[in-house]
């Protein structure tokens, strides 16, 4: 008589047993960075990968967890597109990753836009790479390359939305001018 076999769990169930069963000092921390990173574009997905919640796109792995630390949180980007990036949030030199550390809540507030951003625009680089084969227009492969242009004009919108985003944050503390530190804006009667 054969086996019963019990049925494999699904990533999003190893993750969820992954964190349930975690101990660590900043898991607020991690579970808020866990939702700015799925949040930066829908076609993102989540698993458990050298033993830490992992990040990728289409099969490409971007970025995942390094929790061996306890006082900060390490993010580790590995997709070769990240030294294209720009970001003072990034740190490292090397050929093909870079890191980030948060060390606390409010660091992970302030660094919410700016984490987005990244991840938008390492999404756009790994889409462009991944769906650079699907440019054949030829009858058989034309529903790949609708699809193509489908995900690019999907990740251009989400870097438009991020940037629109942080423009009216910068706009909104533009405006926000203390008068009694202005005497010459009062007006006089």
């Amino acid at each position: 008589m054969p086996k019963p076999t019990t049925p494999q769990k699904t990533d999003d169930e190893k993750v969820s047993e992954y964190m349930h069963l975690l101990e660590h000092p900043l898991k607020a921390e991690i579970n808020a960075l866990r939702a700015i990173i799925m949040a930066a574009h829908p076609a993102l997905r989540e698993r458990i990968k050298w033993n830490a919640p992992s990040y990728y796109y289409e099969g490409v792995d971007l970025v995942t967890f390094n929790l061996r630390m306890t006082q900060k949180v390490h993010l580790v980007f590995h997709h070769a597109a990240i030294v294209n990036i720009s970001s003072a949030m990034l740190e490292g030199n090397y050929k093909d990753r870079r890191m980030m550390y948060f060390n606390n809540m409010a660091e992970v507030e302030i660094h919410r836009a700016e984490l987005q951003r990244i991840m938008v625009e390492l999404v756009t680089a790994a889409a462009s790479k991944v769906l650079t084969s699907l440019n054949d227009k030829s009858p058989e492969n034309f529903g790949a390359f609708v699809l193509k242009n489908v995900l690019l004009t999907s990740a251009r919108e989400q870097v438009a939305a991020v940037r629109a985003q942080e423009w009216s944050l910068e706009q909104e503390q533009a405006r926000q001018v203390p008068s009694a530190d202005w005497p010459f804006l009062r007006l006089r009667c």
